[in-house]
């Protein structure tokens, strides 16, 4: 599972006029964004904003938004982890312009940068640019029919009901017991640079001890899933086998 944060160069998804909603500022994304990315979140992910979506009032709070290119430039070179990237509306950049840019923010990125590619919803904005909706769009995606009787194939409950044994609780307290010892592997592992990957330690989890610290750089591994630690970070194996990471911040 990968992490990030969404939306932090617009007002957010929460659109409210009360006091404490997120005004879309570059210091104030700037500020989100490295929390996130000392946070350890993986993604940094603009929204492509042109203008209101509310028609008639083109000062509504949904029309506030940072540009995802120039934005996308200005957080690679604030952070330093998370990868950053920037939304791009097929209807606004010639696929030329969008490659270009998206290849010169890699090099600033230092390999870092994603880009993520949407067709838009709102008709008002493709048409800022000379382009409409595609009827095709209405028929595949519209789910309006309220002419036409629908009918239930198929209906799926669930109960939700108190448990009366504590068979989870009485495993998640038992002190962890690990396997046994495996032999530590390593490999290059690229963490910001590409041009730069790291000999890093590769570890397996289920055979960690009670205590054990992980330095980064390293790789913690296990059936299911795997933990990056990067530089200058610490993983600690708690008592009941759970990995407490200390991230540091710089």
């Amino acid at each position: 599972m990968k992490l990030g944060v969404f939306g932090i160069n617009w007002v957010g998804l929460c659109m409210t006029n009360l006091p404490g909603g997120l005004v879309p500022t570059w210091e104030n994304s700037l500020e989100i964004g490295r929390l996130a990315d000392q946070a350890g979140f993986e993604a940094i992910v603009p929204v492509s904003r042109w203008k209101s979506h509310v028609p008639g009032k083109p000062g509504h709070r949904s029309s506030k938004a940072l540009e995802t290119f120039t934005w996308a430039a200005a957080m690679a070179v604030s952070t330093r982890r998370a990868a950053v990237f920037a939304t791009c509306h097929v209807a606004a950049f010639p696929p030329v312009l969008a490659a270009k840019q998206a290849a010169t923010l890699d090099q600033i990125s230092g390999g870092r940068f994603g880009l993520n590619v949407v067709a838009g919803w709102n008709a008002m904005e493709p048409g800022m640019f000379g382009v409409k909706m595609l009827m095709e769009h209405e028929q595949r995606y519209g789910q309006a029919a309220s002419d036409e009787r629908l009918e239930i194939v198929s209906v799926r409950l669930v109960v939700t009901a108190a448990r009366s044994d504590t068979l989870a609780e009485q495993w998640l307290s038992q002190r962890w017991t690990p396997e046994p010892p495996v032999a530590d592997q390593s490999r290059e592992v690229i963490f910001t640079d590409a041009g730069k990957p790291l000999r890093t330690r590769i570890v397996w989890r289920p055979s960690l001890a009670v205590g054990a610290r992980v330095e980064g750089p390293a790789v913690i591994e296990e059936p299911n899933a795997t933990t990056l630690i990067h530089p200058g970070d610490v993983a600690t194996v708690s008592d009941a086998g759970h990995l407490v990471i200390n991230v540091e911040l710089s």
